[in-house]
């Protein structure tokens, strides 16, 4: 059995399964996808993101995206020299066989295919989930030493505020369509675990699989979906987003930018702190907003790129798609309840709960949140 086979999301209500269920367990899906090789992929129907306690995130429903080149392995997003031109080659006997010469392939034109893919990447942005909402390792990292808390997703429903049908009738909701030429995925797709790098020294795994398709798709899928096999335990999907498409960002406060903003009274402006600016778009904004190189979210995102302090990119979420939370064992959760109470939108989360520790076990299980019925 392969290594990826082995990892299947644990039910929410089987506390009896093992981590690593046998494969062919049943489980609630959301939707499937094929990677490069032909597996077959489930998205579970449930998908879990751990984050620090934010009281804001139940009053304005966003998550982060964490630029892809600011994440915490050194190997994401690297690729080398060797498989740009491996990709090179089979991508230039795709399109010969279909009568398109693509031209002599030198150093000088894999240094430049290198390049803007590079480019490319750092656009892009990775928001992460898990199958799991009870892992301690993921509590001790990711939520803020079990002070933080997880929410739940419910897959089958779109992710993103503002998403509608694009395109064929019957597809599914999307808030960014299909972007040509891009990278970005919008729904999120399994992290692969390795301890080899991916090779693009076979046909089908660099080749198109139609003509429409970007013809760096499964190159750019493969890059951004696979890690170090010792990063298994993580058991990551993630979605990856174009940055410069963030309903949200902040940054070191720019004249520029709010020169960009000014006269738009639908763009909020803020000071959280000293010195920082924050920029917020309303849903449904791309719609009024130029499309092209010239439009105010890239411009605003362009500009924040000289910040010298931290920039931050959120997405705002669709509440509907939040099923539950889970409270971390050391958490002071009693604002977030007001704020999560007093959020029309949020009147259907009935799932909250608190982590507590096992006194058989190492292990951490979710209790009804009692206080907050009281």
């Amino acid at each position: 059995m392969a290594i990826a086979d082995a990892a299947y999301p644990r039910q929410r209500n089987d506390k009896d399964m093992p981590i690593y269920a046998i494969a062919g367990c049943r489980k609630e899906v959301a939707c499937s996808f094929l990677f490069l090789d032909g597996e077959c992929m489930d998205t579970p129907r449930f998908l879990y993101k751990y984050m620090p306690l934010r009281e804001e995130f139940f009053s304005n429903t966003m998550i982060r995206a964490t630029p892809a080149r600011g994440l915490n392995d050194p190997f994401e997003m690297q690729f080398n020299r060797v498989q740009v031109r491996d990709a090179v080659q089979a991508l230039a006997k795709y399109f010969n066989a279909g009568g398109n010469s693509c031209g002599e392939i030198d150093d000088e034109y894999v240094r430049g295919q290198m390049e803007a893919l590079e480019g490319e990447f750092d656009n892009l942005g990775v928001i992460s989930f898990t199958e799991d909402f009870d892992n301690p390792l993921m509590w001790a990292h990711y939520a803020d030493e079990h002070r933080g808390m997880v929410v739940e997703f419910d897959m089958s429903k779109p992710l993103f505020a503002g998403s509608c049908v694009q395109g064929e009738a019957g597809a599914r909701m999307s808030r960014f369509g299909d972007r040509f030429p891009s990278s970005a995925f919008e729904f999120p797709e399994k992290v692969r675990y390795r301890r080899e790098m991916p090779a693009f020294d076979r046909s089908e795994y660099a080749d198109p699989d139609s003509s429409n398709e970007f013809h760096w798709r499964k190159f750019s899928r493969a890059i951004l979906f696979t890690k170090a096999i010792d990063w298994m335990y993580e058991k990551e999907w993630r979605s990856v987003v174009e940055l410069c498409e963030a309903d949200s960002i902040a940054s070191d406060d720019c004249i520029h930018i709010r020169g960009v903003c000014d006269g738009l009274d639908d763009v909020e402006l803020t000071e959280p702190d000293v010195g920082r600016i924050n920029v917020c778009f309303p849903i449904g904004f791309e719609m009024q907003d130029d499309v092209g190189d010239f439009g105010v979210r890239k411009e605003v995102h362009h500009l924040s790129a000289n910040s010298d302090g931290p920039v931050i990119h959120l997405f705002r979420v669709d509440p509907a798609a939040i099923s539950a939370i889970y409270f971390g064992r050391r958490a002071d959760e009693r604002e977030c309840l007001k704020v999560l109470k007093g959020n029309r939108h949020l009147d259907h989360v009935e799932r909250i709960f608190k982590m507590r520790v096992s006194n058989s076990e190492y292990r951490l299980t979710p209790e009804p949140h009692s206080k907050f019925w009281r």
